[in-house]
C-alpha cells in the first residue's frame, strides 16, 4: 500500500498527558475528558464528556497530517456563509464578540473515508468507517479553553460540518491551535510512518507523548511510573496490585515497540528507569502555495 502522508506537524499542547489515555473495554461512557497545561504562558484546557484513546488519536494525528499538503485556510474573517458557519462552530460558546475578535486561522480538511483509514493503517470496510466516524464525533464534542493574560477563548477540538453516507466523504475544521503549528508555527512533529509501525494503542499514546518530550536527535531520561502515567494518567491504584503490574508489564512491551521503530533507541540504565533517543528526522520542505483560503 502507498501512503502519502510523511509527518503531522501537532500542537505540543495535543500532545500533553492525559488528552489521549488508555480505556478498558467497556469503560469510556464512564470516563469523561477534564485535563489542562501550562504551556508558554497559557493555561489551556481540554473538556470533554468522554476520555479519548488511542483510536481517536491516530484519526486526530491523520486529520493534522492531512492538513499541510491538503488544507484549505479558515481565515478570521470568511467571505461566504459557509465558511462563516465553519467559523461559527469552531468556537465554544459561539460568541459573536470572541470570533469577530480573534484574528486566528483555522484549517478545513476534505478526505474520503476510505484514505482516511489507509493512511492511519487500517484496511477499509464497514467496520474501519464506522470507527473512524465514531472518533470524529468524540473528537467534535471535545471544548479548549485558552487563557492568557487575563484574556479568555473558548474553541472546539474538531468542527464536523458534513459527512456525506452515500459517498463515504467527510469534510472537518481544525482548531486554531492546530492551523498555527501547520502553518508554520511552534509545533511537534509526528513521524506517520511510526504511527503505522506501532501495533498497540499503549505505545501509540506513548510515542505520541515521547515525542512532544524528546527533539528529534536528542535523548532524555525518564521512569517506569511516568511512562505508565503517560497512558494512565490520574488513575491511582495500589502499586503492589495485578493491575499496576501489569500496567508496567504493558508500558515496558510499548518501549520495546518504540525501540524497534528506526533510529529509536531505549536502554534501561537502572531498574525502572531508561535512556530514550530520538532519532533526527530530516524536515520535508513545504511545497510553496499550499493552503488556499477557503472563502
Amino acid at each position: 500500500m502507498k501512503f502519502n502522508l510523511t509527518h503531522a506537524k501537532m500542537d505540543r499542547a495535543h500532545c500533553g498527558r492525559g488528552l489521549f489515555r488508555c480505556l478498558r473495554k467497556g469503560t469510556r461512557a464512564n470516563t469523561n475528558l477534564n485535563v489542562s497545561y501550562e504551556l508558554s504562558g497559557r493555561n489551556i484546557r481540554f473538556v470533554g464528556p468522554w476520555a479519548l484513546s488511542d483510536d481517536d488519536l491516530r484519526v486526530m494525528q491523520a486529520l493534522v497530517a492531512m492538513s499541510g499538503p491538503h488544507g484549505l485556510i479558515l481565515s478570521a474573517k470568511p467571505k461566504t456563509n459557509l465558511g462563516k458557519q465553519l467559523r461559527l462552530s469552531l468556537f465554544d460558546p459561539p460568541s459573536t464578540q470572541e470570533i469577530e475578535e480573534s484574528q486566528q486561522d483555522a484549517l478545513v480538511v476534505k478526505v474520503s473515508f476510505k484514505r482516511l483509514a489507509e493512511e492511519i493503517g487500517l484496511s477499509g470496510g464497514g467496520a474501519s468507517f464506522r470507527s473512524i466516524r465514531a472518533s470524529i464525533e468524540r473528537l467534535f464534542t471535545v471544548s479548549i479553553f485558552v487563557e492568557s493574560e487575563g484574556r479568555k477563548e473558548g474553541y472546539r477540538l474538531l468542527s464536523r460540518y458534513t459527512s456525506d453516507e452515500v459517498e463515504g466523504r467527510i469534510m472537518v475544521a481544525l482548531n486554531p491551535l492546530c492551523a498555527q503549528a501547520v502553518l508554520g508555527g511552534p509545533h511537534v512533529r509526528i513521524e506517520m510512518s511510526e504511527v503505522r509501525l506501532l501495533k498497540t494503542g499503549t505505545a501509540r499514546i506513548i510515542h505520541h507523548r515521547l515525542c512532544s518530550w524528546v527533539d528529534p536527535g536528542k535523548r532524555r531520561r525518564v521512569g517506569l511510573k511516568s511512562i505508565c502515567e503517560y497512558a494512565w494518567p490520574e488513575d491511582p491504584i495500589d502499586p503492589n496490585s495485578s493491575s499496576m503490574r501489569m500496567r508496567r508489564l504493558r508500558a515496558r512491551n510499548s518501549l520495546k515497540e518504540i525501540a524497534k521503530l528506526p533510529g529509536w533507541e531505549v536502554y534501561e540504565y537502572a531498574r525502572g528507569k531508561f535512556e530514550i533517543r530520538r532519532p533526527l528526522n530530516t524536515e520535508i520542505p513545504e511545497k510553496k502555495g499550499y493552503g488556499v483560503e477557503y472563502q
